[in-house]
């Protein structure tokens, strides 16, 4: 075998193990985002994938693919949205949008809620007790925002309804 075939190979596998990668993280992110929906027992169509990284067309619906990017900190990060609303079909409504950040590393994922967070769950594939952790500081996350929105507001802190971080910026 040339050099040159060599490289071609080296090139050939480092390719496949990417892809393979790049798969395993977005099945594991849909298993996930599936799971959320069951967790907060919402109709399925109020949760859903937005681009993380810039607008997104409301004449489209997006799927995880379509929903990700591999950022430079080595993470997938993954736009979700939740539709909020105080009467189902009805107005006003609210998306509150942030992003799933995702990898994989020593046979776990390592997920964060938030392009800031600090938070990190090591979650096993299979594990719906690592999951449901994850799931509750989603859940308390979103209800401390709105639960508090009145005192940081009034505390002259901006609510961030669709800022990525889901936090008030001060």
């Amino acid at each position: 075998m040339s050099r040159f075939e060599e490289l071609c190979e080296s090139y050939t596998g480092a390719r496949k193990r990417y892809f393979n990668y790049e798969n395993e993280c977005m099945e594991f992110g849909v298993k996930m985002v599936n799971g959320l929906k069951e967790y907060l027992e919402c109709p399925p169509e109020q949760v859903n994938y937005y681009p993380p990284d810039k607008e997104s067309d409301p004449n489209v619906s997006y799927n995880i693919h379509g929903a990700t990017k591999l950022g430079e900190d080595g993470f997938w990060h993954v736009g979700i949205g939740i539709g909020l609303y105080e009467v189902p079909h009805g107005r006003p409504q609210e998306n509150v949008r942030s992003t799933l950040l995702i990898k994989k590393e020593d046979g776990r994922f390592v997920v964060k809620y938030g392009k800031e967070s600090k938070e990190e769950f090591r979650i096993c594939e299979d594990s719906e007790d690592d999951l449901k952790k994850l799931y509750d500081y989603i859940f308390d996350e979103i209800k401390e925002l709105y639960d508090k929105q009145l005192e940081h507001i009034t505390g002259g802190a901006e609510f961030a309804h669709d800022h990525d971080d889901l936090r008030y910026i001060q």
